[in-house]
Order: structure tokens, then C-alpha cells, then sequence
């Protein structure tokens, strides 16, 4: 029972990471794709900081580097979990027919 639950948590908690690790990619591709630098109207900058277009786009590809990092991050510890949950299901798997044909003898 105990192992159950815990496999359950541990593929909850990695579903979670890539869905964090998915949402954190694609801030990071809409922090590198969409700029706007609107000089007349303020109001219509989209990803713009400072008031040259040069250091807007090196600020992005701060924001990019970094989001992107976390979300590939997040995503090779779920596969690393995934991975964990899967291998220590064929273990008992392979246990257990080790058992039946231990019992069949």
C-alpha cells in the first residue's frame, strides 16, 4: 500500500514539473519573440525596458536563456522520475515472477 501511494505522488509531482517546465519554455520563446518598442505610445511596448532597441533585445535574451534553462531543467527531472517509477516497476515485476516460478517448483 505504502509503495503504491508513494509511485502516485512521485508521478503527480513529475506531471507537475512538466507542466511547469512546458508553461517556463514558452515564456521564454514569448520573451525572444514578441517585442514591440513603441516611442509615441508607451502603453503599446510588449518585452521593452530600456529606450534602445539593442539593450531590449539583450535583456530578452537574458529572460530567454533563463527560462529556457529552468523549463529543460524541470523537464530532465521529471524524465529522471518517470524513469525511477518506471525501472522500479519492472524490478517488482521481475521479482514477482521469480516468486511463481519458485512456487511452481
Amino acid at each position: 500500500m505504502r509503495g503504491k501511494k508513494s509511485k502516485k505522488i512521485i508521478i503527480i509531482i513529475s506531471i507537475i514539473f512538466i507542466i511547469l517546465g512546458i508553461v517556463c519554455t514558452g515564456i521564454g520563446f514569448h520573451k525572444i519573440i514578441n517585442y514591440r518598442n513603441s516611442d509615441t505610445y508607451p502603453s503599446r511596448n510588449v518585452n521593452a525596458y530600456v529606450g534602445g532597441d539593442a539593450y531590449n533585445y539583450i535583456i530578452n535574451a537574458g529572460y530567454f536563456a533563463g527560462y529556457l534553462s529552468l523549463g529543460g531543467s524541470l523537464l530532465i527531472v521529471s524524465a529522471i522520475l518517470l524513469s525511477s517509477v518506471i525501472n522500479n516497476n519492472q524490478e517488482n515485476l521481475e521479482k514477482l515472477i521469480m516468486k511463481i516460478e519458485r512456487n511452481r517448483e
